[in-house]
């Protein structure tokens, strides 16, 4: 005879899978977390060093690379929403108990969004050398 009180082995199984998921969210959020404050430490070092050679040039820079240069220091935006997300997810606070998927998206869309405007910063970089090339 077998105790009703007592959970199959059927039902601990899940709870140990989910675990596991909270494990590895947690190890992705770091990691996810550290690709973005690599990238937006490597914009913040490059380009001010792009815009002193584009002043050196003393011609106009297309658009974007203009928008680039005068918005570059808001792109820590995206380093942030990673690494607070990441620190409540660390943390395993409240909201992370309630909502787990959602805080680990905020996670995604930060990162995702570090690397949008990594790239974007590059193209924007290079826009302007292209630009010269065609002239000499």
């Amino acid at each position: 005879m077998t105790n009703p009180y007592t959970p199959s082995e059927a039902e601990l199984i899940p709870d140990i899978t989910e675990a596991q998921i909270t494990r590895k969210r947690k190890i992705s959020a770091v990691i996810f977390s550290a690709i973005s404050l690599i990238l937006n430490l490597g914009m913040h070092a490059v380009i001010p060093q792009f815009s002193e050679i584009f002043e050196s040039f003393g011609a106009d820079l297309p658009f974007l690379t203009q928008l680039v240069l005068s918005t570059y220091g808001f792109y820590a935006i995206s380093f942030l929403i990673c690494i607070v997300a990441c620190f409540l997810i660390c943390i395993n606070h409240k909201v992370v108990r309630q909502r787990p998927k959602a805080l680990f998206s905020f996670v995604i869309i930060g990162f995702m969004l570090s690397l949008i405007l990594a790239g974007l910063s590059i193209v924007s970089m290079y826009l302007p050398i292209f630009k010269v090339s065609h002239v000499v």
